[in-house]
């Protein structure tokens, strides 16, 4: 807009010749009584685009104002939406780590009793049986160390009752305690249960018999 007024304003060779335009805008009657003349209409024409120009530049500035509110608001959203998703992280994790509270013996396929528990993030772990209940579903890695007096001892971890791993102890060396570990990676449902049970009757070590767990 600004360009077609320029572009008018050029075909005037001097200010006079303007001034001569404008002056045209009014001339005086008999009455002595000014009417419009013959570039009243140019005139007016001339100021309502420099008004509309005007107008036209407040309503870019309101949009380039409300445009940068829009993007501070989206970036607080997107803030607070990453806050949620940590909280959300947070609430979703699950570990743990018990060992058995005392030297004793088990039996065979006999659950081992992981109830003096260290940590328990999520509450999976039972802490009145020492199995692992599955509070939701996911990908869990699973530690298991045994110790014993005893040659060849052996755990097993158990998915639902079902074999997933034998745990075994060593037999050589010199020291009267036998210690043997496994680690597995298992999928498992909401209400999956994981357990370690004795293959055969033997004595475990209660402060180097432990059972370990989380969601990855």
């Amino acid at each position: 807009m600004t360009i077609f007024i320029l572009q008018i304003l050029n075909n005037f060779r001097s200010f006079t010749d303007l001034s001569v335009l404008v002056k045209g805008a009014r001339v005086e009657s008999k009455g002595g009584k000014t009417q419009p003349g013959c570039g009243s209409y140019f005139v007016k024409q001339m100021f309502r685009l420099f008004s509309d120009e005007k107008i036209e530049r407040n309503i870019q500035q309101a949009i380039d104002q409300l445009k940068e509110a829009a993007g501070k608001e989206s970036r607080n959203l997107n803030s607070e939406e990453m806050l949620e998703n940590y909280y959300d992280l947070e609430k979703n994790k699950i570990a743990f780590t018990a060992r058995i509270p005392k030297y004793e013996s088990y039996s065979s396929q006999q659950i081992l009793k992981f109830t003096r528990v260290i940590t328990n993030v999520g509450g999976g772990l039972n802490a009145s049986d020492g199995v692992f209940y599955c509070p939701e579903p996911g990908l869990y890695y699973f530690f298991v160390n045994i110790m014993s007096q005893s040659n060849h001892v052996h755990a097993v971890i158990h998915k639902n009752d079902r074999f997933v791993a034998y745990v075994f102890t060593g037999s050589s060396g010199h020291y009267k305690w036998k210690s043997g570990s496994n680690a597995v990676i298992l999928e498992l449902k909401r209400g999956d249960r994981v357990s370690v049970k004795s293959h055969s009757s033997f004595n475990f070590h209660s402060e180097a018999t432990y059972f370990t767990g989380l969601k990855i």
